[in-house]
C-alpha cells in the first residue's frame, strides 16, 4: 500500500542508498613512473570497479521503487490520495535520475583508472583524460603577484591572520575532510561575494555550504560534477589542487617517483612543492593519495598566505613589517622597504650552503638571521622571502648558483605581468660594502642580470 508512512520509510532508504553512492571515495587518477607501483594502480582499478558496481546497484534499487510506486499509484481512486501518490512517484523519478548520474560518474572514474593503468604499463599517456571532476581552466589562471595580494577570479587570500583550526570544532590531529579544507580556505578569503554552485549532497544548512559552494563556482573545489562529497577525507593532491588557483603558474617540475608528468594532479603538486606549501618525503615520493590531518591542512594554507608555521619566526616578520611599513604605503613601496631593510640591517657570516633546487631551508635560515642579524645569502633570502610573502606577494626562494664559477647562491623570485624578477639582497649588500652602488637587484628581470643566475 502506498501511503505516507510507507513512502517516508522507502524514500529514507532510497536517499541513504543514493548518498552512499555519492560519497564513495573518488580515487585520484595518479599514474606512477615506477613499475613497482603497478600493483597499486591495479588496486585502483579494482576499487573503481567495485564503486561502479555499487552505484549500479543503487540505480536498479531506485528503479524498482519507481515501478512499485507507479503500480501503487495506479490503483488509487481517491483524488486527494492520487495527487499525493503522484508526488511520491515524481520524487522517486527525481532520485532515479540522480542515481543514474552518480553511476555515470563512477563509470568515468573506472574508465580513467583503466586508462591510467594502461599508461603506466605502456608509457603511453595519450589515454589519460585527467580528473573527471571540476578543474581550474588555463584560461582562468591569472598571475598572482602584481604587487598586491594573491588573486584569482576576484577572490583574495588574506595574510592578515592564520587559519583558525578551532573554528572547525574538531581535533587538529584528526583527518581533515574536503569540507574542512574548503572552510579553512574560505575563512582566509577577504572578499566572499560571488557566484555559488549547488550540489546534490550538500544542503544549504550545512556548515560547509558557503565555503564549498563559493569555491566550487570558480573551480577551486575537486567535486565529482554536482556531488561535493564534503565529508570525504582530503588527500595531499586534492589540497594542492584547491590552493593552486589562488596563485600564478609554477615554473618547476615535480620530481617525485609517484607523480607522473601528465597525471591529473601533476601541475598542482608541482606548484605546491615549488612554493613550499607542502613538502615531499626523503624517499623521493610525494604520496598524493595520503590523507591529511586538520593541522597539516591549516599549516599548508598558512604557508601559502605567508606564514612559516614557526611562531617565533612569524612574530619576527610581523614586528618587522609593523616597524618599517605604514598603512598608507602602496604595495611596491612596502616591498622596497622590506628589500632595503634586509639589505642594510644584517651582516654577512658564512653559514650553510645548499645544492641547486634544495628546499626546506627557509625557516632555519630565516630564524637564525632574525636572532643574530648575521648570515649568508640563504639567510638574507629567507628574511626577504617571508617579508614579501606576508605582504601578499607570491614570492619564491631559490637555491641555485651564480656567476661563471657557479657559486652556490640564494635569491628571491617574484612574477609580475608575465615577467620573472629577481631580488638579491645579499649580493647588493656585498657590493655596497665595497662602495659599489651600480647594481640594483630589486625587481631585476633575468634578461638584465650582469652574470648568470642558474636555478636548475
Amino acid at each position: 500500500m502506498l501511503n505516507r508512512k510507507n513512502y517516508e520509510k522507502i524514500i529514507k532508504k532510497t536517499i541513504a542508498a543514493f548518498l552512499t553512492a555519492c560519497l564513495i571515495t573518488a580515487i585520484p587518477m595518479e599514474a606512477f613512473a615506477s613499475n613497482t607501483q603497478i600493483d597499486m594502480l591495479k588496486k585502483n582499478v579494482s576499487e573503481a570497479k567495485q564503486n561502479l558496481d555499487k552505484a549500479n546497484e543503487v540505480v536498479e534499487y531506485v528503479k524498482s521503487q519507481v515501478e512499485d510506486a507507479k503500480k501503487a499509484a495506479a490503483a488509487i481512486t481517491d483524488e486527494t490520495k492520487a495527487t499525493e501518490a503522484k508526488e511520491i512517484v515524481d520524487a522517486f523519478k527525481d532520485t532515479y535520475e540522480k542515481a543514474l548520474w552518480v553511476a555515470s560518474v563512477h563509470e568515468t572514474k573506472y574508465t580513467d583508472a583503466v586508462n591510467t593503468l594502461k599508461a603506466a604499463e605502456t608509457g603511453d599517456l595519450s589515454s589519460i583524460k585527467g580528473n573527471s571532476g571540476t578543474q581550474p581552466s588555463a584560461d582562468n589562471q591569472v598571475s598572482a603577484s602584481l604587487g598586491k595580494e594573491q588573486k584569482f577570479s576576484g577572490m583574495v587570500l588574506s595574510s592578515a591572520s592564520k587559519a583558525n583550526v578551532s573554528a572547525l570544532g574538531k581535533d587538529a590531529g584528526s583527518n581533515a575532510t574536503l569540507g574542512d579544507a574548503a572552510l579553512l580556505i574560505f575563512n582566509q578569503i577577504a572578499n566572499k561575494t560571488g557566484a555559488r554552485t549547488s550540489y546534490f549532497d550538500l544542503a544549504e544548512g550545512s556548515p560547509y555550504y558557503n565555503a564549498v559552494s563559493l569555491l566550487g563556482a570558480y573551480g577551486y573545489y575537486p567535486s565529482n560534477g554536482n556531488v561535493a562529497s564534503s565529508s570525504k577525507n582530503i588527500t595531499r593532491a586534492e589540497l594542492c589542487y584547491m590552493l593552486s588557483p589562488f596563485f600564478g603558474a609554477g615554473t618547476e617540475p615535480a620530481n617525485y617517483v609517484d607523480v607522473l608528468k601528465g597525471s591529473a594532479y601533476y601541475p598542482y603538486i608541482a606548484k605546491a612543492t615549488e612554493y613550499g606549501w607542502i613538502d615531499g618525503f626523503p624517499d623521493g615520493t610525494f604520496r598524493p593519495n595520503d590523507n591529511m590531518t586538520i593541522a597539516q591542512v591549516a599549516n599548508a594554507i598558512n604557508r601559502a598566505v605567508g606564514f612559516s608555521g614557526d611562531d617565533e619566526l612569524d612574530t619576527f616578520v610581523a614586528n618587522t613589517l609593523a616597524s618599517i611599513t605604514t598603512p598608507d604605503m602602496d604595495p611596491q613601496t612596502k616591498l622596497r622597504a622590506c628589500y632595503n631593510y634586509t639589505r642594510d640591517n644584517f651582516q654577512y657570516l658564512k653559514r650553510n650552503y645548499y645544492n641547486i633546487g634544495d628546499r626546506g631551508w627557509n625557516i632555519q635560515e630565516g630564524k637564525v638571521m632574525f636572532q643574530t642579524h648575521r648570515g649568508n645569502c640563504y639567510c638574507f633570502t629567507s628574511v626577504f622571502y617571508y617579508l614579501a610573502k606576508r605582504l601578499g606577494y607570491n614570492a619564491r626562494s631559490i637555491s641555485g648558483v651564480v656567476g661563471r664559477k657557479r657559486s652556490p647562491h640564494g635569491w628571491v623570485e617574484i612574477d609580475e605581468g608575465g615577467v620573472t624578477y629577481i631580488y638579491d639582497t645579499e649580493l647588493e649588500m656585498a657590493y655596497r660594502k665595497k662602495g659599489q652602488t651600480q647594481y640594483d637587484f630589486f625587481r631585476m628581470p633575468y634578461s638584465n642580470v650582469p652574470w648568470p643566475y642558474v636555478k636548475r
